[in-house]
């Protein structure tokens, strides 16, 4: 530890578990060269830091930051979050522990915590939403191309000899579109496909599969499969490829960018279903960042049992989704789902803490 000078001051703050062992919930960044810093709010689940338990012990330890070694604590200090509500701007001392086997030694202030503000909010549920008129529509993308197999092979992913068809795709459709129907007021969904080609044409990489070629919109789950079922037995449709999601998200986006109202609410859901490999996949995380302020969710599902690990890439929990243009991602919430290999950007539900902290350190070091 810096004692003759200035330190380079962090805050990790850790609670104590069911199990009686501490976890480290959270570590601020390191103010260089200082003796009197104030740490950016800190912004926690109340999961996160307490497990909802208001009485839980929360330890807010600071240490020295030093290039080349571990860190050296300069104190300690315990509050509950009850205690952090009820105090606002509550001072806590600093301490810096003895060593227990050494009793000519005794425990030493190194300075000062405020915690300048503590509250918290009640993030609105999705359900909350619907409650207050919120209109949520469904929209559904098939995958196309060439690698979903020979239609006619039983192999093929869209295998349609049999009557109903029934493959990977239609219970795909069926599986998620049951979950979501609900949800959608007028039971209107338009339904595009990608990756191949319609009669003479070249690859179309978003067309409507509906009986109207200017209005995808077909009505229902079932309308889905009808949908499905007659351009894949129209004789028309060739799967080509490559598997590309640009265009289809880009459409989606302008369909959730029409205007909406306080009174006039509405949040679009865009389905995936694809077979493998996104072949943009640079171009697909610009149209997903630049349609990230928009009432859209995208929820990408893999048929079949190709890999679809690369598709994690496109979760950002763990790190921030950078479009070329150097913007990126503000909040997303990926989930997997084992059984159809679901990822997506879902709407974030629970409670959220807003703690202010504010860290003074003693220019006194006795």
């Amino acid at each position: 530890m810096d004692l003759l000078g200035k330190s380079d001051p962090f805050l990790e703050i850790t609670r104590l578990r069911e199990d009686g062992a501490f976890v480290t919930i959270f570590k601020s960044e390191i103010h260089k060269n200082t003796l009197n810093c104030e740490f950016s709010p800190i912004h926690l689940t109340l999961q996160k830091l307490c497990n909802g338990d208001f009485y839980r012990p929360l330890w807010f330890r600071v240490f020295d930051w030093d290039r080349g070694h571990d860190a050296e604590l300069i104190g300690e200090c315990e509050a509950s979050l009850k205690e952090l509500i009820d105090q606002q701007g509550l001072n806590k001392t600093l301490i810096r522990r003895a060593n227990a086997d050494n009793s000519k030694k005794r425990d030493k202030s190194y300075g000062n915590i405020i915690f300048k503000s503590t509250d918290f909010v009640r993030s609105s549920s999705f359900l909350d939403y619907l409650k207050g008129g919120l209109q949520v529509s469904f929209m559904v993308a098939i995958d196309f191309t060439g690698s979903n197999g020979n239609p006619a092979s039983p192999d093929s992913l869209h295998f349609c000899m049999t009557n109903p068809i029934n493959n990977p795709y239609t219970r795909a459709i069926s599986d998620v579109g049951t979950v979501l129907e609900p949800y959608d007021s007028d039971r209107k969904f338009p339904v595009w496909g990608f990756g191949a080609r319609i009669g003479q044409g070249g690859v179309d990489h978003c067309f409507s599969i509906s009986t109207n070629p200017s209005d995808p919109e077909v009505y229902g789950v079932q309308g889905i499969l009808d949908a499905y079922t007659k351009i894949m037995r129209s004789g028309q449709l060739t799967l080509s490829g490559p598997t590309l999601f640009q265009q289809i998200i880009t459409t989606a986006a302008a369909m959730a960018s029409q205007p909406y109202t306080a009174t006039d609410q509405h949040y679009r859901v865009l389905l995936i279903l694809t077979d493998g490999i996104i072949n943009d996949l640079n171009q697909t995380i610009d149209a997903i960042v630049e349609a990230s302020f928009l009432p859209l969710s995208i929820v990408i599902v893999g048929v079949g049992n190709a890999d679809f690990s690369a598709m994690n890439f496109l979760d950002s929990d763990d790190k921030v989704l950078e479009s070329s243009k150097n913007a990126v991602l503000p909040v997303i919430s990926c989930s997997l789902s084992d059984s159809a290999n679901l990822t997506g950007k879902v709407i974030s539900v629970g409670w959220r803490l807003r703690l202010w902290l504010k860290f003074l350190v003693k220019s006194s070091r006795t």
